[in-house]
């Protein structure tokens, strides 16, 4: 007879087998059933849906690419760079200038639909900006602030031609 130590042994292994499997099958059907992951799809692709806006900071780079991968955005969206994402276009003249002309210039050579604004928890740039008015109480506040004036800025200067989603991102990876 097998011990409740053996037991939970091959539970454990059995349980590891099956989420491996599952990752691996999830992996596969990705790679052969969505058009953007196909080898060689790169070279023929002309089209973007979304241009997305989002903050330098290399600690959540690999995270955005996750998220957009899990919403089915695979090789979909071009990505723009501003410390702070909406704190940067706001509160920054000539990085919003030269944000506006890639808009233009995305918009003109990948036919793009969406802005997408990703901002995150304990940004640098809101630091930097806030100063001593930024803590835990009106952090997320105001990142919705700026992404709203962020679409309300996008708004006035493109009327109609786009649709907006923001997200604001914690340090481990989950949306808030």
């Amino acid at each position: 007879m097998l011990s409740v130590q053996m037991l939970n042994f091959f539970r454990k292994h059995i349980i590891a087998t099956v989420i491996i499997s599952c990752i691996l099958i999830s992996c596969i059907v990705i790679l052969y059933y969505r058009p953007n992951f196909r080898p060689g799809y790169q070279l023929h692709a002309h089209k973007a849906k979304i241009l997305l806006l989002s903050c330098m900071d290399f600690r959540l780079i690999d995270d955005m690419v996750y998220k957009l991968i899990l919403q089915g955005e695979v090789n979909n969206y071009d990505q723009f760079i501003l410390a702070g994402a909406s704190l940067g276009y706001n509160a920054k003249p000539d990085w919003a200038r030269v944000f506006e002309e890639h808009i233009e210039t995305a918009l003109a050579l990948h036919d793009i639909e969406y802005i997408y604004i990703m901002d995150h928890l304990q940004c640098g740039m809101y630091k930097k900006h806030y100063g001593s008015q930024l803590d835990d109480t009106n952090e997320v506040a105001l990142h919705r602030e700026n992404l709203q004036a962020s679409i309300n800025k996008l708004e006035s200067r493109f009327p109609g031609k786009f649709k907006y989603k923001t997200f604001i991102m914690a340090l481990d990876g989950s949306l808030v």
